[in-house]
């Protein structure tokens, strides 16, 4: 019987082994990647690789996380409206639900396609805000923009990135609640055909300032790149007109 036992936890320790060892790996490099980068700056000491393997844990995670959103951007993450996915023939299927803006079905304009995050929720823009569109059909949530919005949004993370025409400012929503987590000012309006602002390497790029011209206006005047976590300022650009 003991020697049962002891076979039977053997085999109970590997299982369990087994099935942790991708994360232990996981753990074993990033750890060895925060040492060997602390070596390289000359500060080897065992707190400093402990901090700097936890803050390489966390961003390593975050980067996971905005890279795992479906459909980030308007006509797909790669911009060319397709996707790998294979969908059955659309002639045998009906719709399941059907969403309307709540001011009434014809009392709004949407501002191009949705995006969808990792659980299938849609973000939909209308000349009034954004909307969240649970997988079901059901508004999640609502932000309301009074100044007006027609571009539609950017899925970065934990993060909605918008744009607003109408007093050309540049904004985050937190994506669970709907709350604002940043707005900036970047000019005093913004063409109402501008496209749809995106982010890049951490860098949200969104046109402002409105063009003006005899005979016609829209468009925009200025390009800017902006942090996409906290909004600030990174740099600006003009083009020859």
């Amino acid at each position: 019987e003991s020697s049962w036992a002891l076979h039977s936890l053997f085999w109970k320790r590997l299982k369990a082994y087994l099935m942790a060892a991708p994360f232990i790996i996981r753990l074993l490099v990033l750890h060895a990647a925060a040492a060997s980068q602390d070596c390289c700056e000359g500060t080897c000491g065992e707190e400093n690789m402990e901090v700097n393997f936890l803050q390489t844990n966390v961003n390593s995670a975050s980067l996971s996380r905005r890279k795992a959103h479906p459909w980030r951007q308007a006509f797909g993450n790669e911009r060319r409206c397709v996707t790998n996915e294979v969908v059955p023939s659309l002639s045998s299927i009906k719709p399941a639900w059907n969403w309307s803006s709540p001011i009434g079905r014809y009392s709004t304009v949407l501002g191009g396609g949705p995006v969808i995050d990792t659980t299938g929720n849609f973000y939909v823009v209308s000349s009034e805000g954004v909307h969240k569109v649970s997988p079901e059909g059901q508004q999640l949530w609502f932000h309301a923009f009074p100044v007006g919005i027609n571009n539609q949004v950017y899925l970065f993370g934990d993060t909605v990135l918008g744009s607003c025409k109408g007093d050309g400012t540049a904004f985050a929503l937190d994506i669970s609640t709907g709350s604002l987590v940043w707005q900036t000012k970047l000019a005093e309006d913004a063409g109402g055909d501008s496209g749809y602002p995106a982010a890049y390497d951490g860098i949200f790029v969104v046109g402002a300032g409105m063009g003006h011209h005899p005979s016609m206006t829209g468009g925009n005047v200025h390009v800017f790149g902006l942090n996409a976590t906290t909004g600030a300022k990174l740099w600006q650009f003009a083009p020859e007109v």
